[in-house]
């Protein structure tokens, strides 16, 4: 009966996801916010804290690690929480157990009420059960109390404690009616009682305790009549409260999208698909439906700078609307100067540090702005060009350093995710002792669902189905390709339930493997796929008691209990786990790489593509390389054999044009990647190539070499027969066929053979640098960065033209993939 059951499940389980997926996300509800004496308007946060209220960082729905101290907000209205508001489940995500730091701003009256609550899980909570009945304002007016000793156990309203003992103090805030320690200094006189202002405004006359915020810090004020004193600056009228807390690091999704907005920009900053029709946007950041308005997209900027858009907004004169500035992590940074703005308008971006994109707002409406919004242009500088231009031209090969070291930055901090304790977690399934990794405390109840589960794994694969005769394992940390031994098996005949492996991030993988279904026998073995790093299993909850998931294929002769023993962690434990983050942390992962080359590219086991897919985690979709190549034949296969021919379709049964090899056909070379394909265009086999590596121009130096082959000017005509004219028509043509893909020339080895094609190996790649130039198209010169010279040669390559396996991997390999890091 149980198997029929479950059969019916499965093929219910399209309407039955929702209901039985993890509770990873908690609702959070409230209908009368502090017992019915709740603000008329305002925000509820939630924030990540440990027991000690310390911000935390906990796991994402999918995959991925929230920033410690991200709260998670929606608003209030007449005391009832009118937002969905949805906060990690504190007992399924990376810190189990953890509480919430709860904070209510009233809008009208400008106070903050903050509340620790512990055991925030499950599908809802409700926060009407938790928080008190009589509104306790922990900002609105401070008390200071000081003594010597230890701060008392109990606390109530906003306070603030400090004791000195042998002349040093510690600060504790009152949070839920207990004190908290802040801080340990050196001891300072107490201050006098605050009343919060909200954020300071230079504007605004401030009494002596009046505090503000200002920049992620707060100051109380010291003097009366205290206005525009910066607080940063003025100690004499203000005191520091609380320091902000260090530069939070940027996403590697912001930074992508960051460098991505540079890298497509072109003189056009402004992105047509990402205007927001029929939005107008506040100063503060904020949007609202507006009808005839549009709002740009997030538009790269640098403090300081200055940009220009072609079409304005003269009709709207109210200066909170139109334009406002964000951080890396698209945070609001200040209030903009909006409306009016004219046609052009120059806008001056301020020099605030943390600034790094821009939106604007206008009406195509507006007086003589009745054309399409799609012909609005954004340029950075305070010129814009003689006519319009389209979004995706690209501009000069250049990236801000201040975004590069943001970028390293980030790297950096996506690198360390793992937790230490988590990390030892996974290695203890490594240790040599019989260890029964089944810990039957830790079940919960239901049927785990397979990657089999449907013909659309991605929905299924590890969702619990409710039934209370069977459990579900926790997560077991385990180790790729290794075996496990399952002690007490499950006969139901059902491959819809069994087994499930998670990647580090305990993200169910969706790999079909028939061993991981039902039915087990007793002593079934699983193995772990590639990229598992943790398994779930479900069984009968009459075997939970003898229970054992043992490492290898072998039971031990009796019951052993679970345990978790401490085991050393060696270089060839950490191996995977380094390879596995360093792949999590590439922010060009996942970017789709072509390459056109000539035999270094097409006749070495692809030795300097491996590196780089390896080092950046692209992947090859294109290739078009045979022994050789010149730039004047690049385009044979598509029936171009020289600058002045056309490019038609691709044949991959097309003779090749060059000497030993023209008994041969493209086919022989390009079959390495998914394109190009026969009877497609160039534009058809390009058109899902994010990046394309040219690596031409060795074999045009022994043209150039002899005289064969003349330099010419950057001006020539494809007819010229020079090397700038077979470049310019090269690169043209691979422009055109599509705009939007990012080209890399790479350039030929200087010649340092002593022969006389020395000086034409600098020439030549010369002619490269000032055509990749002219197209805005970055450039690895190998003649600057190869490291060849009279000294190496002999070590580097292995004919004094190709690279040994030394030179493919650690210099043109690892050249080409940084510069794939950098402007990809």
């Amino acid at each position: 009966m149980r198997l029929l059951r479950n059969l019916v499940l499965s093929a219910l389980a399209l309407l039955t996801t929702v209901s039985h997926a993890q509770n990873v996300m908690t609702t959070i509800t409230a209908e009368s916010i502090n017992g019915g004496n709740s603000p008329t308007s305002g925000t509820l946060c939630l924030t990540p804290v440990d027991q000690y209220n310390n911000a935390i960082q906990v796991t994402k729905h999918g995959g991925g690690f929230y920033m410690k101290g991200r709260p998670f907000c929606g608003t209030i209205t007449d005391g009832a929480l009118v937002t969905t508001l949805q906060v990690p489940d504190s007992a399924t995500d990376s810190s189990p157990g953890h509480s919430y730091q709860i904070s209510v701003f009233d809008s009208t009256t400008q106070t903050v009420d903050t509340f620790f609550v512990p055991g925030i899980a499950g599908p809802t909570w409700s926060l009407d059960d938790y928080i008190p009945s009589v509104s306790v304002s922990t900002v609105s007016a401070f008390t200071f109390t000081t003594g010597s000793g230890t701060h008392p156990l109990s606390c109530s309203g906003s306070a603030l404690d400090i004791r000195v003992n042998n002349g040093v103090s510690s600060i504790a805030n009152c949070y839920g009616g207990v004190f908290v320690d802040s801080l340990a200094g050196n001891a300072g006189p107490a201050g006098p009682p605050a009343t919060f202002r909200g954020t300071w405004s230079n504007s605004v006359s401030y009494a002596i305790g009046d505090a503000v915020a200002s920049n992620g810090s707060s100051y109380v004020s010291l003097t009366a009549s205290n206005t525009g004193n910066t607080p940063a600056s003025d100690v004499t009228d203000w005191a520091l409260l609380a320091r902000a807390g260090a530069d939070s690091v940027a996403t590697s999704t912001n930074l992508q999208s960051l460098i991505g907005a540079y890298k497509q920009g072109g003189p056009n900053l402004l992105d047509p698909t990402k205007v927001s029709a029929n939005t107008l946007l506040h100063a503060d950041g904020a949007t609202e439906t507006a009808n005839g308005y549009s709002t740009s997209g997030y538009i790269p900027v640098t403090p300081g700078s200055q940009f220009t858009m072609a079409i304005g907004d003269s009709c709207d004169t109210n200066g909170g609307y139109g334009l406002a500035f964000y951080d890396v992590n698209l945070v609001p940074q200040g209030v903009g100067s909006g409306f009016p703005f004219t046609s052009p308008k120059t806008i001056t971006v301020p020099s605030t540090a943390t600034i790094a994109f821009a939106r604007v707002a206008w009406d195509p409406g507006c007086g003589s702005n009745n054309t399409s919004w799609t012909q609005q242009e954004i340029v950075s500088g305070a010129t814009l060009p003689s006519s319009y231009s389209s979004f995706a031209v690209y501009p000069a090969s250049t990236v801000d350093v201040a975004i590069a070291t943001e970028a390293t930055r980030a790297q950096a901090a996506e690198a360390g995710i793992i937790a230490p304790a988590v990390l030892q977690q996974i290695m203890s399934a490594q240790q040599p002792a019989v260890v029964n990794l089944f810990d039957k405390a830790k079940v919960a109840s239901g049927l785990l669902n397979t990657a089999a589960a449907c013909c659309s794994p991605t929905y299924f694969a590890g969702n619990i189905t409710a039934d209370s005769t069977q459990y579900v394992s926790a997560f077991i940390p385990v180790t790729p390709g290794k075996s496990y031994i399952i002690a007490k098996g499950d006969s139901a005949n059902n491959p819809n339930f069994g087994a499930t492996w998670y990647t580090l991030n305990q993200t169910a993988l969706t790999i079909v493997q028939s061993s991981d279904g039902f039915p087990f026998a007793d002593g079934h073995v699983l193995t772990a796929p590639a990229g598992a790093y943790w398994l779930r299993f479900t069984g009968d909850n009459s075997t939970i008691a003898s229970q054992m998931l043992i490492a290898g294929t072998t039971l031990p002769s009796s019951y052993v209990p679970f345990v978790q023993t401490a085991h050393t962690l060696t270089s060839a434990d950490i191996a995977p786990l380094v390879a596995a983050q360093t792949s999590m942390a590439s922010p060009v992962a996942g970017c789709r790489l072509g390459v056109i080359g000539d035999s270094i590219s097409s006749i070495f086991a692809q030795a300097w593509q491996t590196e780089v897919l390896k080092r950046t985690g692209c992947t090859l979709v294109y290739q078009d390389a045979r022994p050789a190549r010149q730039y004047a034949d690049a385009f044979e296969c598509y029936g171009a054999q020289t600058p002045t021919g056309t490019v038609a379709l691709y044949d991959a049964a097309s003779a090749l044009t060059y000497g030993n090899y023209a008994s041969q056909e493209c086919a022989n070379y390009n079959t390495v990647a998914t394109y190009p394909q026969t009877d497609l265009t160039l534009a058809q086999n390009l058109a899902n190539v994010d990046v394309m590596v040219v690596y031409l121009g060795t074999n045009d130096v022994g043209g150039v070499g002899t005289g064969l082959q003349p330099i010419g000017t950057i001006t020539d005509a494809p007819s010229a027969g020079t090397q700038y004219g077979n470049e310019m028509w090269f690169y043209n043509t691979l422009h055109a066929a599509n705009p939007a893909m990012r080209i890399i020339a790479v350039t030929n080895f200087a010649d340092a053979s002593g022969t006389a094609n020395a000086a034409a190996s600098l020439a030549t790649a010369g002619v490269t640098v000032a055509v990749a130039n002219s197209f805005s198209d970055p450039v690895v010169d190998m003649t600057k960065v190869g490291g060849v010279n009279a000294l190496t040669i002999g070590s580097l390559t292995q004919d004094n033209t190709h690279p040994n396996t030394l030179g493919f991997v650690h210099i043109v390999g690892a050249a080409i993939a940084h510069a794939i890091a950098d402007w990809w």
